[in-house]
């Protein structure tokens, strides 16, 4: 370390308090033992000396009270008792896991910072989990999704094939995505999320390849300062890793669609090439006013547009991705989906307001749940979905197959299945409105016979053919008993995941459109 470093005045700081007429001689060696805090020889002979002379120790045993901490100020002047803190020299302790240094005096906590070669001070980021719940989904249009390739929506990006593919990356929790690159993000506010569209222009970075190697970059570039990030040096940040992804893969037109990151209330996005991010705000009497939070031009104008945006706890609801311009209409009703935690849905609904066109696209929908404006309805569905992990419940449910799924073969009208994914979602969003608007009109009622006649109608479930309110019964759902450590196959997680959403479901309650290898599914909870 330098000699300009803080370990070096602390140690510095410890020479001079010892008492210059020690009549003890101290070769250079044991003064460098002492020094480096290693265990006095406890010998039988120094021993007795000591017993004898005590006056010959007083300077050894004053450094030791000195690199002693009581119980009671080591708690009042390191945060959180200082786990994992050692003391490194006089007055300051030193935790190697995350490198910080922390000076009792001030209780200043200090991380050394490489790019400048000094020591700034420390910022433990805000924690806004329990005000703030964060819900994302997003979803691709794709010309190869008439093939029936399915795109799965995960922290790893959606597999579709073409180079021309739009293509989505979702990541819920970036903190743990930081853990997985061995990085430290305590510093940034939590819950943090990034929601990311990419669409193909010609002279732009790759749609998979942005997918695959843009949050890589931002992550490293958010872990490089651990201090208190400041919006301007948000907006730099994400700006300076899409610039250098685009350096890397020699991309004169940049990254082509939205990338956002909602750090606890502050959102930042990045747009260009005509693709757009909007936030809704929810307004009393169940309507939606969406604002633009970030566009972009398109052709020679398509610039970067980097925007920084605290999203107010009392109305921002939504917030709304799409690689092309954002219909205002179909932005609304991406939004009534959305509140009632349907983001999926929601993008899908942003999707369909755009013309048909070939150009691939992607849409992504992220649901802000404030715990100070969230109904009761909310709440306790968030209590029971933790309450009801390890019970059962029955559901009923529509299924729509496509092209690609694990028997594409409608099993009530015998004959095989040809729509995409794409196509099957957009059916299955055409179910969710008409329930929805049976509800309005006569609610639970009416939404419990619409629910009945749409499964007898479209779905391609065998259970749709059972009589009455039975129709499209699957019976009870609940978790399998996985053993700690047990390696759980793919097809098992994705079933679990499904039967997470029914765990989570009121009586009577719709949920999401959930995908998965057996189709395109809408559950309703019977009991």
């Amino acid at each position: 370390m330098a000699k300009s470093s803080i370990c070096y005045g602390a140690e510095r700081e410890m020479r001079q308090s010892f008492v210059s007429h020690n009549p003890v001689v101290l070769t250079s060696d044991q003064e460098d033992a002492l020094m480096n805090r290693k265990v006095w020889n406890s010998g039988y002979k120094l021993w007795k000396l000591k017993s004898s002379q005590p006056h010959l120790f007083a300077n050894i045993d004053r450094f030791k009270e000195g690199a002693r901490v009581t119980p009671g100020a080591e708690a009042s002047s390191t945060p959180g008792n200082a786990p994992g803190f050692e003391r490194c020299a006089v007055g300051w302790l030193y935790q190697r896991q995350h490198q910080l240094f922390l000076e009792e005096a001030t209780n200043r906590c200090l991380y050394f910072d490489v790019d400048t070669r000094t020591y700034r001070d420390f910022n433990v980021g805000e924690d806004l989990s329990r005000e703030l719940t964060l819900t994302g989904v997003a979803t691709t249009f794709s010309t190869s999704n008439a093939a029936g390739i399915r795109q799965n929506n995960s922290a790893s990006t959606s597999s579709t094939s073409g180079q021309h593919s739009a293509r989505h990356l979702v990541i819920m929790d970036l903190h743990k995505a930081a853990d997985i690159f061995k990085l430290d993000f305590t510093h940034m506010d939590r819950p943090a999320a990034m929601l990311a569209v990419y669409k193909h222009i010609e002279g732009a970075v790759a749609p998979e390849a942005a997918a695959k190697g843009l949050h890589e970059k931002l992550l490293k570039r958010f872990a490089r300062h651990r201090t208190r990030w400041s919006d301007d040096a948000m907006q730099a940040a994400l700006m300076e890793s899409v610039m250098a992804i685009a350096m890397e893969q020699k991309a004169s037109a940049g990254v082509a669609g939205v990338v956002a990151l909602i750090f606890g209330s502050r959102l930042v996005v990045a747009t260009s090439h005509g693709a757009a991010c909007a936030i809704a705000d929810a307004l009393p009497g169940d309507m939606k006013d969406v604002r633009m939070a970030s566009t972009s031009a398109t052709g020679e104008r398509a610039e970067l547009q980097v925007a920084c945006i605290n999203l107010d706890c009392r109305s921002a609801s939504c917030i709304l991705l799409h690689t092309e311009a954002i219909d205002e209409q179909a932005a609304r009703a991406a939004a009534a989906h959305a509140e009632r935690c349907r983001p999926r849905a929601g993008a899908i609904a942003l999707l369909q307001g755009f013309p048909a066109c070939a150009q691939s696209r992607a849409a992504a929908c992220a649901h802000l749940g404030w715990a100070s404006d969230e109904p009761e309805e909310q709440v306790a569905k968030r209590a029971r979905a933790e309450k009801d992990r390890e019970k059962k419940v029955r559901c009923r449910q529509v299924l729509l197959k496509y092209t690609g799924c694990r028997k594409a073969i409608d099993t009530v009208r015998r004959k095989p299945v040809r729509r995409s994914l794409a196509e099957a979602e957009a059916s299955m969003l055409q179910v969710l409105s008409a329930l929805e608007e049976a509800r309005a009109r006569g609610g639970a009622a009416a939404a419990e016979v619409a629910f009945t006649q749409q499964c007898r109608a479209v779905s391609e479930c065998s259970s749709s053919l059972k009589g009455g309110d039975l129709a499209g019964d699957i019976g009870w759902l609940k978790l399998p008993e996985i053993k700690p450590g047990e390696k759980i196959p793919k097809e098992l997680a994705l079933r679990m995941q499904t039967i997470r959403t029914a765990l989570s479901l009121a009586v009577n309650e719709v949920s999401d459109i959930i995908v998965s290898d057996d189709g395109v599914h809408l559950l309703k909870r019977a009991a």
